[in-house]
C-alpha cells in the first residue's frame, strides 16, 4: 500500500521518478487503490514516471522554453553510428548485434560513472583500448551531425537546470533506486539548488516478513509449484497482489509460458503474455512475473522468488569488457567484483524478503547433471513445506463443436457506430462480431502530437466551415486572393475551436501551431482542385448525420459533402487524409465499403462519387462517374448503373450477416488482415493454423 506521505505530496502535484517502468506502473496502481478506498470517483492522474521517461520530458521542457538543446539520437540510430565506427575501422568484419549492446553499455557506464576516458589504463587491454579510439570517433561524429544522446542528456540537463534554463519541479520524490550513480546523485543535488524539495522514498525501513524456502526436484517443478501457489491465493482473493521473481524470465519464457497456461488455465493466458513481454499495464489482475532488476522497490501481498541456488545467487560478476577492470574497482561500479557482487545481493536480498509479509523462496536440486544447493544468503531460513502436486487428471474423450454464430439480432437493430461495422465484417467477421457486439475494442495509444484521427477530425470541420463560407464554384471563383485567405483562417480557427484544444500543454499547443500552418497550406492547395472543376456547383449539405438502413439493420452515418450540380443532380464525395484506390470499394468483401454505403442509401443516386483525397502532394478526386467532365480525377464508368446495383446487393447481404450473427474466423486476405488485428488471442486463429499444419 502507498505510504500516507507519498500519497499526500502525489495529490498535492509532485512529481515520483521511479527507477523502472514496472515500479511506476506498480505505484500508480497503488495511488488509484488509495482513491478509491478514500471514495473519490474521479481525480487527476498523478505524474508518477521512470527515470527514462523523465529525462526524455525534460529534453520536451528545453525544447518548449525556448532554448532548444541538440537533438537525441534514437537508440536505433546509437547502435547504427556505433556499428558504422567499428565496421570503418575493421572492413568486412561482421559486427555482432551483443557486441555493439556492450558498447552502448559501456559508453553509458562512462557517463553514469565519470569515468575519463584518458590515461594509462586503456592502453594495457585491447578492447578497452579498441572502445576508446571508437568512442572518440562517436564523439567526432555526434559533433558533425550535431546531435546528443541518452548517456550525455542528463548532465545537459543538469547544466540547464543550474542556469535556470529548464524549469526545476517544485517537489520530486524518487523510489526504487538502490544505488545512484554519481551522474544521478549530481542531477539530484542541482535540482535541490535549483530549489526543487528532493525525497527519497526510503525502502529499507520495512519490517522483514514471514518468510521460507522450499526445495523443488527441478526448475519445471520450481515454476509448477509457484503456478499452483499463486492460483490458490488468486481464488480466495482475485485482487491480491501476487509477485513471482524469476531471474531467467526471458531464458524459460517458453516453460513458464506453458507452465502457467495449464496451472492457471486458458483465462489467464493474456496478462501471462502480456508479463512475458514487458507490458505490466496491460495486465488488470494475475501474478506478476518479473526479474530482480524489475522487482525493486515494488510491494505485494505475497511474493515468490525462484532460482534462489547458489550456483545463481549471488550471480557472478559481469564488469564490461570494454572498460579496464582497474577504473571499474576505482570508481566502485556494480557488478565488477566478487566482493562489490555480494554487497549488492546482500542489498538486494534484504530488500525482497522486506517487500512482502509473506515470502516464499525456492531453487531446484538439480538442474541437468548438476546438483544444486541453496544459497548461502537464505541459509537462516526455516524450510517450506509444500502441498503435493495433484495427481494426473484421467484423460477424456474430448468433442470439438463448431459454432460460428452469435445469437441473432432483430430486425431494425441499430448501431451507432458508423459504416465500420460493415468494413469489418468484410474483413473478417468474427472481428465484427468481437469489436461491435462484445465491445473487444483495441484502446488508443497515446502518442506525442496529433494522432491521424485527430488530423482527420481537423481537417473535416474546417472544410465544412469553408464551404459554409464559400459555398459554391462561382464564389469560389468570384474571390479575391485576400477573401480565400481570411476563409481558409477563419476555417482553421473554427476547427481548433475545442475545449480540448483550448486546455493544451505548452507541447500540445506547440504542436496545434505547426497543424493550423499545416492546415491552412492543405486547404489553399485543394480551393485549387476545386476551381479545375467544369461543372458549376453549390456544396448542398456538409458533415450530415442521418440513419440508414441495409440488410435489417439501422445505421448511424455521417455523409462528408454532397455538391447540387447546375443540372440538378447530385455528387458525392468523401475526404480522406491518405492515398485512396477505388479498388477498395469492389468486390464481394470490400475493404472500405463507407462510400458505397452512402452511395446506395441517398434518397437520390449521385451521378459521381469520389474520395477527395488531401495527401500531401497528391491532393485529388479519385471516383467513378457516370459520364465525362461531372467531376475532375472521377473516371467515367459506362457500367455506373450495374455497379451501384452491385454494391446495393454486397453491402445487403454483409450488414444481413452481422444480423444474423455470422462470427467465423475468416480473415479476407489471411495472414495479411490478421497482422491489423488485435484479436488474435480471443479467436485463437494461430492455434488453429498450427492444428491445420499437423
Amino acid at each position: 500500500m502507498m505510504r500516507p506521505e507519498l500519497h499526500r505530496a502525489l495529490c498535492g502535484g509532485a512529481l515520483l521518478i521511479t527507477s523502472t517502468t514496472r515500479l511506476a506502473h506498480d505505484l500508480r496502481r497503488q495511488f488509484d487503490a488509495r482513491q478509491r478506498e478514500s471514495g473519490h470517483r474521479a481525480w487527476l492522474s498523478p505524474t508518477i514516471l521512470p527515470f527514462h521517461a523523465w529525462i526524455d520530458r525534460c529534453w520536451w521542457n528545453a525544447a518548449l522554453e525556448g532554448d532548444p538543446p541538440l537533438p537525441l539520437l534514437t537508440p536505433a540510430q546509437e547502435s547504427a553510428l556505433w556499428q558504422s565506427i567499428i565496421e570503418q575501422s575493421t572492413p568486412g568484419g561482421i559486427v555482432p548485434r551483443e557486441t555493439v549492446a556492450m558498447l552502448r553499455d559501456a559508453w553509458s557506464l562512462v557517463h553514469q560513472y565519470r569515468i575519463p576516458l584518458r590515461g594509462p589504463a586503456w592502453e594495457y587491454q585491447l578492447d578497452p583500448a579498441a572502445f576508446r579510439q571508437w568512442a572518440r570517433r562517436y564523439i567526432s561524429e555526434c559533433n558533425r551531425l550535431q546531435r546528443t544522446d541518452a548517456a550525455r542528456w542528463p548532465d545537459e540537463a543538469a547544466r540547464l537546470l543550474g542556469e535556470g534554463k529548464l524549469k526545476a519541479p517544485g517537489e520530486i520524490w524518487i523510489a526504487g533506486f538502490d544505488d545512484l550513480t554519481p551522474q544521478q546523485s549530481e542531477l539530484w543535488q542541482t535540482l535541490e539548488v535549483a530549489g526543487c524539495l528532493v525525497t527519497r522514498l526510503a525502502s529499507d525501513d520495512r519490517e522483514k516478513g514471514e518468510a521460507r524456502f522450499a526445495l523443488c526436484t527441478d526448475t519445471e517443478a520450481e515454476f509448477a509449484a509457484a503456478a499452483r501457489w499463486a492460483r490458490s491465493y488468486l481464488e480466495e482473493s482475485p485482487r491480491t497482489s501476487i509477485g513471482i521473481i524469476i531471474p531467467t524470465l526471458q531464458r524459460h519464457s517458453k516453460a513458464i509460458h506453458r507452465i502457467f497456461g495449464e496451472t492457471c488455465g486458458v483465462a489467464q493466458a493474456s496478462w501471462l503474455a502480456d508479463w512475458l513481454a514487458g507490458r505490466p499495464e496491460a495486465c488488470p489482475a494475475g501474478p506478476e512475473l518479473m526479474t530482480v532488476s524489475e522487482a525493486v522497490g515494488s510491494e505485494f501481498d505475497h511474493l515468490w522468488i525462484v532460482g534462489m541456488h547458489d550456483a545463481a545467487w549471488p550471480p557472478p560478476p559481469s564488469a564490461n569488457p570494454f572498460l579496464p577492470r582497474s577504473l571499474l574497482l576505482d570508481r566502485q561500479l556494480p557488478h565488477t567484483s566478487a566482493s562489490s557482487q555480494l554487497a549488492w545481493a546482500r542489498r538486494v536480498t534484504a530488500r525482497l524478503l522486506a517487500s512482502s509479509p509473506d515470502v516464499i523462496v525456492s531453487c531446484p536440486i538439480s538442474e541437468g547433471e548438476a546438483r544444486l544447493r541453496p544459497s548461502p544468503l537464505f541459509g537462516d531460513l526455516p524450510l517450506a513445506v509444500l502441498p503435493a502436486p495433484p495427481p494426473a487428471a484421467k484423460p477424456v474423450a474430448l468433442e470439438s463443436i463448431e459454432d460460428h454464430h452469435a445469437p441473432a439480432l432483430l430486425p431494425g437493430s441499430f448501431h451507432s457506430g458508423g459504416t465500420r461495422v460493415l468494413q469489418l465484417q468484410a474483413a473478417c467477421p468474427f472481428r465484427a462480431f468481437a469489436e461491435v457486439r462484445l465491445g473487444a475494442q483495441q484502446p488508443d495509444v497515446p502518442e506525442i502530437g496529433l494522432q491521424p484521427k485527430e488530423q482527420g477530425g481537423l481537417l473535416h470541420r474546417a472544410l465544412d466551415q469553408l464551404w459554409r463560407t464559400l459555398r459554391s464554384r462561382e464564389a469560389l471563383l468570384e474571390a479575391t486572393e485576400d477573401q480565400i485567405n481570411q476563409a481558409i483562417h477563419e476555417a482553421v480557427i473554427y476547427a481548433f475551436a475545442d475545449p480540448r484544444c483550448a486546455a493544451a500543454t505548452a507541447l500540445q499547443q506547440r504542436v496545434h501551431q505547426i497543424e493550423r500552418q499545416r492546415l491552412h497550406q492543405l486547404l489553399r492547395e485543394w480551393l485549387e482542385i476545386e476551381k479545375q472543376r467544369a461543372v458549376s456547383f453549390e456544396v448542398f449539405t456538409s458533415e450530415r448525420k442521418s440513419t440508414i438502413e441495409l440488410g435489417g439493420l439501422r445505421l448511424q452515418v455521417r455523409i462528408d459533402r454532397i455538391d447540387r450540380l447546375a443540372s440538378g443532380e447530385c455528387v458525392l464525395i468523401d475526404y480522406k487524409s491518405s492515398e485512396q484506390v477505388t479498388s477498395a470499394w469492389e468486390g464481394d468483401r470490400p475493404d472500405d465499403p463507407q462510400v458505397p454505403v452512402y452511395t446506395v442509401t441517398l434518397p437520390e443516386q449521385p451521378v459521381a462519387v469520389a474520395f477527395g483525397q488531401f495527401e500531401p502532394g497528391k491532393l485529388r478526386f479519385v471516383g467513378h462517374a457516370s459520364a465525362d467532365g461531372l467531376l475532375v480525377g472521377a473516371k467515367r464508368d459506362d457500367d455506373y448503373a450495374a455497379r451501384l446495383a452491385e454494391w446495393r446487393t454486397v453491402l445487403n447481404t454483409l450488414a444481413h450477416q452481422f444480423r444474423e450473427g455470422n462470427a467465423m474466423v475468416n480473415p479476407k486476405k489471411g495472414a495479411a488482415t490478421c497482422r491489423l488485428c488485435h484479436l488474435s488471442s480471443l479467436c485463437r486463429i494461430a492455434e488453429r493454423r498450427r492444428e491445420s499444419s499437423f
